[in-house]
């Protein structure tokens, strides 16, 4: 099983790191497959499976910082690497060794040219002595292997995107070429809650209660259309149609690699 299991993951890789191979030569599944009105209950596995092509899929180190799921599969018929957080262990909060994770993972992706698609679902940073000791070094690394990649990425919020988590997983300020939101996620640098108690608690009186200011929160400051009028998502999306935009999102962005190596090579000098 162990060695079966090793042989279908180096034969999902290209041979070497030259090989822009990204498309597998037959997707039997449908590209326009609607997934219907699913409710993940914040695992983040649950998302890959219904995403990947046939549900199949390849996962690396499942037994370490498991609020982090990484594998590969196809999306679409695109080979890929899934970056995926589970809001159901811990609320999603990334530890030191998930931001080591990770990092690794979009590091090998990028060595071969593998577009990354990473499905956020967090609120943020799990704040502790051990993590606060080794955050700096591991969150460098992760922001920098996702901001230094050349390969095709994606980024889907399909729950939560709450202060680091959505600056470190996969933004547009880290050089994600696609980022959308489902229509019930929250974005933001604070939880509701938090941000009602730390900006607008002096707006509540006997008619303005906190749970009103709450809802007023979610829908105008952590909305996916606030983020969207601010430019961090491109599209705002229904949790249906996500394959399918994740697909021709792929699709597009397929030739990436090959059109930088063609424009580094016009730029050498004569």
């Amino acid at each position: 099983m162990c060695a079966s299991y090793i042989k279908s993951l180096i034969a999902f890789l290209p041979s070497n790191s030259s090989i822009k191979l990204q498309c597998s030569d037959i997707c039997t599944d449908n590209l326009n497959r609607m997934l219907g009105n699913l409710d993940f209950a914040g695992e983040g596995l649950a998302a890959v499976s219904v995403i990947a092509d046939n549900g199949m899929f390849y996962e690396l180190g499942n037994g370490y910082a498991p609020v982090a799921a990484t594998v590969f599969t196809s999306i679409g018929g695109v080979k890929c690497g899934i970056v995926a957080t589970s809001f159901a262990k811990d609320e999603g909060r990334i530890t030191a060794d998930a931001a080591r994770k990770i990092a690794k993972f979009v590091n090998l992706c990028d060595s071969f040219s593998i577009p990354v698609v990473t499905l956020v679902d967090s609120y943020g940073l799990a704040i502790d002595k051990e993590n606060e000791i080794r955050f700096a070094p591991e969150l460098a690394k992760l922001a920098m292997a996702y901001a230094a990649s050349n390969c095709p990425k994606v980024t889907v919020i399909i729950g939560h995107a709450i202060g680091a988590a959505f600056v470190l997983l996969g933004s547009k300020a880290l050089g994600a070429d696609l980022v959308y939101a489902t229509a019930s996620s929250e974005i933001g640098a604070l939880v509701a809650e938090s941000g009602v108690a730390f900006a607008w608690d002096k707006y509540i009186t006997e008619e303005v209660t906190r749970e009103s200011l709450i809802a007023d929160w979610k829908a105008s400051v952590s909305s996916p259309a606030a983020a969207a009028s601010s430019g961090e998502i491109d599209d705002i999306i229904n949790v249906n149609e996500m394959r399918a935009r994740i697909c021709s999102a792929l699709l597009m962005l397929a030739a990436k690699g090959n059109f930088s190596d063609v424009a580094r090579r016009k730029v050498l000098p004569l």
